[in-house]
């Protein structure tokens, strides 16, 4: 919940470039409260709607919430790479199928349909992203016969800010396909994707206390990113792991740093770990050095920490993370806010570039070691009534049942 919360206050105000974040900081402003999406604000490229009500949850949401519902499906055994990519195309086809159902009686005429239509449709997109990616592992039969689909067109559906329809595509477009799949081409030239990072995090509830475990078993299963990326999303796993095992904040982060991550997850070093080794700690550093500093600390404070997380680790101007700003944020996040779960949230929010996943992140880090009383409960209505298609509580419920 407080992931979907931090996503959904972010949204609409997703990709502000460093100097558009640091101007509107300057100013005095700050985001602590959800916003509409609007021709006149922002069309959120993962919304779809040109009038989406404040609280309304991106990609980065739904896809955990796809990630969460496939370990609840499989329960009884944990997943594997393969059972995973399996259950990501079963979703896809299954998606497929009843997106053409209700397309075709909206098509008919039917008022109703349309906005069933709207969610099945957005459905069918998130599907789309994790099975293109899975076809890394595995691509099916059925990519062949019938051929294999795509979304894209941008012309015949006002209702959305981009507009879509399925365009059969051959065979041999497989490969092309793979390789525009979600930020294939902007995240470090291709090298590393921060899919890991946004639909991941829900396997650390496999492992409560057991970072070591958590850290490989994400190792095993991550088929979202190549070379060295998949580690990203293993080290926030296991701290997440870590921290449902009854451990606060500070015992987990001083542990990790104490015995170094190699240690701590118990892997040889590399140099790409050693690379994140260097940079949990310099996050770490920046936090506590301006909380030395402060003793209640004020907006104008937080200003000043989020510039100085921007010099060292979002330097260009763009609106874009690198899966290591992706990680190392969120950790500086928690460490200055102390795990204040509402603090947590307004940072990364305010935080600007791609303020939904770092938020979304940061909270669930932070989320780990607190209780959901500790979350806004008019924050919780809010985006619980903006996304009545998915029962947010429950699904977290269910997630969390024999373990």
């Amino acid at each position: 919940m407080a992931s979907a919360i931090a996503d959904a206050m972010a949204g609409p105000v997703e990709g502000r470039s460093t100097q558009v974040t640091q101007k509107f900081l300057k100013q005095g402003n700050w985001i602590d409260y959800f916003s509409p999406y609007t021709p006149w604000f922002q069309h959120h490229w993962n919304v779809y709607q040109r009038h989406a009500p404040a609280g309304t949850f991106t990609d980065d949401t739904r896809l955990r919430l796809m990630m969460s519902q496939f370990i609840i499906d499989n329960a009884k055994s944990r997943l594997t790479k393969l059972q995973l990519a399996k259950d990501i195309f079963s979703q896809y086809f299954s998606a497929l199928q009843h997106f053409r159902k209700i397309d075709d009686k909206w098509k008919a005429g039917s008022a109703e349909a349309e906005s069933i239509r709207r969610e099945r449709f957005l459905h069918l997109r998130f599907c789309w992203e994790m099975a293109k990616t899975a076809t890394e592992v595995i691509v099916p039969p059925e990519f062949y016969s019938p051929p294999y689909e795509r979304i894209n067109d941008k012309e015949n559906y006002p209702d959305y800010c981009d507009q879509w329809h399925l365009e059969p595509v051959a065979p041999q477009k497989i490969t092309e396909n793979i390789k525009s799949s979600y930020h294939y081409d902007t995240y470090a030239r291709g090298e590393e994707m921060p899919l890991g990072l946004i639909a991941l995090l829900p396997f650390a509830i496999y492992f409560p206390g057991r970072p070591k475990e958590a850290f490989h078993y994400i190792r095993e299963i991550d088929f979202f990113d190549i070379k060295n990326a998949w580690l990203y999303p293993a080290i926030a796993v296991a701290l997440i792991a870590d921290l449902l095992g009854g451990k606060n904040w500070q015992q987990t982060i001083d542990t990790a740093l104490e015995k170094g991550l190699a240690k701590y997850v118990h892997t040889a070093s590399s140099p790409a770990l050693l690379e994140i080794q260097n940079g949990i700690e310099k996050a770490i550093v920046i936090a506590r050095e301006h909380k030395k500093h402060s003793g209640i600390i004020s907006r104008k404070e937080a200003t000043s920490f989020i510039f100085s997380l921007h010099q060292a680790f979002g330097k260009n101007d763009t609106h874009l993370c690198t899966p290591q700003e992706m990680l190392f944020v969120p950790v500086a996040l928690v460490e200055y806010a102390q795990d204040d779960l509402d603090f947590v949230i307004e940072l990364g929010v305010n935080y600007g570039r791609d303020n939904d996943t770092a938020a979304s992140i940061a909270a669930a880090i932070a989320g780990a070691c607190r209780s959901s009383k500790s979350l806004n409960r008019a924050w919780i209505k809010v985006v619980a009534n903006a996304n009545r298609q998915v029962d947010i509580k429950n699904l977290a419920e269910k997630l969390c049942q024999d373990n």
